[in-house]
């Protein structure tokens, strides 16, 4: 799993009025569904110019990680065995948090995969085809308290149904949250989270700071026994 940037509190100071507060998202989609009840013109009749803002609590980090392959296991001649280690330190907060994550890939069914949080096996495929193409990752696991779980995504490949559904996110009061990546050399990048989010006739794009990541050349080691 990645590390996501915190956003325990979704209020904003505006870029262009330090005084401004833009509204949480969640209460944003009730600001939502309020207007669209009163009001009988659509909302995207009076749409206004987006207002950029940054997070009360941005994340300035530096996040560094390195991926090692696991060779000579039993029954791993065909399959790869990985682990991920690194770590974030972020400024803003003076903290610094530490991950690990092991997969494995088993064939057919997937992928299992093994980190602080729990395991899971971890499913891709493809489902549709042409326009209405898209890539499904299906994730089924177990916490290490015993609570199963579920994770889903879907991503079409057509950038007109990725607009359908960002359309239909923002018109249902929904947060689009991205992780744009930029490389800026072979192993170095700078990732910004940012979201987009409707309240009301107002569309607010906000971002959650920067973050610097370094990906360590991968290596492999060989546990066979000689």
């Amino acid at each position: 799993r990645k590390t996501h940037a915190r956003t325990p509190n979704m209020s904003t100071v505006s870029n262009a009025n330090p005084d401004a507060v833009a509204t949480p998202p969640s209460v944003a989609k009730m600001n939502a569904v309020a207007n669209a009840t009163n009001d009988d013109a659509p909302w995207w009749q009076n749409i206004k110019q987006p207002r950029v803002s940054l997070h009360t609590d941005p994340v300035w980090g530096l996040k560094v990680s390195k991926t090692v392959d696991v060779k000579g296991l039993p029954g791993n001649e065909a399959h790869a065995t990985s682990v991920t280690v690194g770590a974030l330190a972020d400024y803003a907060s003076k903290t610094v948090h530490t991950f690990a994550k092991l997969e494995r890939e088993i064939g057919e069914p997937g992928k299992v995969a093994v980190d602080v949080t729990g395991v899971e096996l971890q499913k891709k495929f493809e489902v549709g085809e042409g326009l209405l193409a898209t890539d499904v990752s299906l994730g089924l696991g177990v916490q290490w308290d015993g609570k199963p779980y579920i994770n889903f995504d879907a991503m079409p490949r057509s950038n007109a149904l990725k607009a359908v559904g960002a359309t239909a996110a923002i018109h249902n009061g929904r947060s689009l949250d991205v992780r744009p990546c930029r490389p800026l050399f072979a192993n170095v990048s700078i990732e910004s989270p940012i979201s987009l989010y409707r309240d009301g006739t107002e569309l607010n794009l906000q971002s959650h700071g920067l973050i610097a990541a370094v990906n360590l050349p991968r290596s492999e080691i060989n546990v066979a026994k000689k």
